[in-house]
């Protein structure tokens, strides 16, 4: 006789918690530490970041077949390289393939990055919605569209067309669109305001980027943790002012400027700078930087987190691969999510702006050409 589904993943469940057990314990913050840094726990509108909580797990199984398993981890505890992880782990025990799991570990990050005093730093939050009503829509943007985009800041950003190497890549080229449309939108906003005051305005893109891979060796995935850090681009106005140029032109070369704004920003963090996060103040001169910008009038700051190329589809619970992972809705504004398609021939961008800046934002048009 089969065994229910719901029997199969509460038995594994707690069979993978025996190996992840900081997952099955509960939080008690004592002090401001670098993963709470990271959270930004102190705000009760981000959802679960204040929740003693660290993993909770619902099942929905439907009378057609179909199940849904919907997970929340808590990020003091885990980033999303760690939360993919122990998913695979999980659906491998479901499955009864235990041969394929390589046990966790703990101690790797904490050896490499011991807790540091933050001499009083305290962040500011990304949760600054003020009472604003935030939606949050998924567009979808099909390898083929990808491709134009990365082929047309291969024409416009640099003259060695049959250089590979200068090409961006899926999530470089498309943050680049959803950051060039998201800063119309604001922009759009500021009609009224005083040309001094638009001039000095700054667009941020801040990128979460796995340090894991960036080092020289690269570590396991099996490190469990919070080991990334923020790539951080920026953007004046007067980057973007218009000129003499034809319209398609300058269209051209502002968005292949952009593309090589994120790419710098992302290929900055290496060996050599997670080697200085471990030895200097690097990360907190990072984060600081960050918060300046967050209470900045004059600084709007986009963030990406992307799950692109982290094998979230390969999780086979025993009833064959998903055929589809979302994340829930944001609570915080300006946020944008890149995750593969099921079918790995396209990326997903769940996007969180204010109800206001996401009905212009769903219309423009420069968004709907890429858009399926």
């Amino acid at each position: 006789m089969e065994a229910c589904p719901h029997d199969v993943l509460k038995k594994s469940l707690s069979e993978t918690l025996t190996r992840y057990y900081p997952l099955a314990g509960r939080i008690k913050t004592i002090a401001l530490s670098l993963t709470e840094l990271l959270a930004g726990a102190d705000h009760p509108a981000a959802s679960g970041f204040n929740s003693k909580v660290v993993l909770a797990v619902q099942v929905n199984i439907f009378d057609g077949g179909g199940i849904v398993i919907g997970v929340h981890i808590s990020h003091k505890i885990a980033d999303a390289s760690s939360f993919i992880t122990f998913i695979k782990d999980w659906a491998a025990t479901a499955r009864g393939a235990i041969e394929q799991i390589k046990s966790p570990s703990f101690e790797d990050l904490p050896s490499l990055f011991p807790q540091r005093d933050l001499m009083g730093f305290k962040p500011e939050s990304i949760i600054t919605n003020r009472g604003e009503k935030i939606v949050a829509k998924k567009f979808l943007f099909r390898d083929s569209k990808i491709a134009e985009l990365k082929k047309r800041s291969m024409i416009t950003g640099c003259h060695h067309v049959d250089d590979v190497q200068e090409y961006p890549t899926r999530v470089e080229a498309l943050s680049a669109l959803i950051w060039r449309c998201f800063m119309d939108v604001n922009q759009g906003k500021e009609e009224g305001a005083s040309s001094a005051a638009a001039g000095v305005r700054v667009y941020g893109v801040v990128h979460g980027v796995n340090m894991r891979t960036r080092m020289v060796p690269p570590l396991p995935t099996n490190s469990i943790g919070n080991m990334y850090n923020v790539a951080i681009a920026l953007s004046d106005v007067s980057d973007n002012a218009d000129d003499d140029d034809d319209q398609g032109e300058q269209d051209y070369h502002q968005y292949s400027n952009l593309v090589a704004k994120i790419r710098d920003a992302i290929k900055r963090i290496d060996d050599k700078q997670v080697r200085e996060l471990q030895t200097t103040d690097a990360f907190l001169n990072c984060m600081k930087q960050v918060t300046e910008y967050i209470t900045s009038s004059q600084a709007v700051l986009l963030y990406f987190t992307s799950w692109c190329r982290f094998p979230i589809y390969e999780a086979d619970f025993g009833w064959g691969k998903p055929i589809w992972v979302t994340m829930c809705k944001s609570p915080i504004k300006n946020v944008v999510w890149l995750v593969d398609t099921s079918s790995g021939e396209g990326i997903e961008a769940l996007v969180s702006l204010t109800k206001e800046d996401m009905a212009k934002f769903e219309s423009h048009e420069k968004l709907l050409a890429f858009t399926s």
